[in-house]
């Protein structure tokens, strides 16, 4: 990304994008720059990533809108996972009509938007919040008065399974919610925008449950309701070390490996209206390098 917005002065900046063209490529990973404008205007769909690891947004929250700590205090760079999903006032005035809507229609500096998706960070963190509170109680239906009584930390120690569960819920009604918006808004601009999540792929086979994402992050509670998915790793190769052309023997047999678990593990759990067609990273990594062949 910082290359890309490094590339900001004509001519530089028409020559590299009427290269990208004439090579054959259709599509990139960019943020909003002068690159990224003239890829848009030679017909190059513009993936863009305006937050990112689920919570992580930017710019300040107001006290409702905000995820919270067990000690009730904010975690400033981070939404509260139902303000988005239940499109609290903050969520819908200053992400879906502010920042998403200007990415989509009324600057039109994206068609797609494709965000990382490794919220490590939040694990075992919250929301606690308030409105979280009560939709872990209408979720579990545990009794009002030992919510009231054990809520935080002795409720996620009591029923630490049932908690996760929850928070995995929310993750699919998260993503589910961010799906319909992008979406929406694309259709206003006249184009097809989808949120992309970029997931690693071993969260999307029968070994999910050895992740450490997966109790918070279930695939099966999210990846039905999206249209597609980024399955990323494993990686093979690394930048300045030994590039994509190296040859050595079965390489790229952990590729093919993956890929083949990959598809049989949505097929076993998806009928085909409700599977997400997926997409990889040329190479099997994401650094500069491609093989456009």
């Amino acid at each position: 990304w910082f290359l890309a917005q490094s590339i900001a002065s004509e001519p530089a900046v028409s020559e590299v994008a009427a290269l990208y063209r004439r090579v054959g490529f259709n599509s990139t990973h960019i943020p909003p720059c002068p690159l990224g404008d003239s890829l848009g205007k030679l017909g190059v769909e513009r993936c863009t990533q305006p937050f990112t690891n689920a919570f992580t947004f930017p710019g300040e929250k107001p006290d409702d809108g905000v995820f919270r700590l067990a000690d009730g205090s904010p975690l400033k760079q981070a939404i509260c996972p139902s303000e988005v999903y239940l499109e609290g006032e903050y969520f819908t005035k200053k992400i879906k009509n502010g920042l998403f809507r200007r990415l989509l229609v009324t600057e039109r500096k994206a068609e797609q938007f494709m965000i990382n998706w490794e919220p490590a960070i939040y694990i075992g963190r919250g929301c606690f919040c308030d409105r979280c509170k009560a939709e872990f109680r209408t979720f579990s239906e545990v009794d009002a008065s030992e919510l009231q009584e054990d809520w935080p930390t002795n409720i996620t120690r009591k029923h630490g399974d049932l908690w996760n569960r929850f928070r995995s819920w929310q993750n699919g009604r998260f993503m589910e919610t961010l799906e319909r918006t992008v979406h929406e808004l694309g259709q206003e601009a006249g184009i097809d925008s989808h949120f992309i999540p970029e997931v690693v792929y071993s969260l999307l086979t029968d070994h999910r449950e050895d992740h450490g994402l997966h109790a918070e992050y279930n695939t099966l509670d999210y990846a039905g309701k999206l249209p597609l998915i980024v399955s990323w790793a494993p990686y093979i190769w690394y930048l300045y070390t030994d590039g994509p052309y190296v040859y050595q023997r079965g390489r790229h047999l952990c590729v093919h490996t993956a890929a083949r678990d990959v598809r049989s593990f949505l097929a076993d759990n998806f009928p085909p209206e409700q599977r997400p067609e997926l997409i990889a990273f040329p190479g099997a990594t994401y650094h500069v390098a491609t093989q456009p062949e």
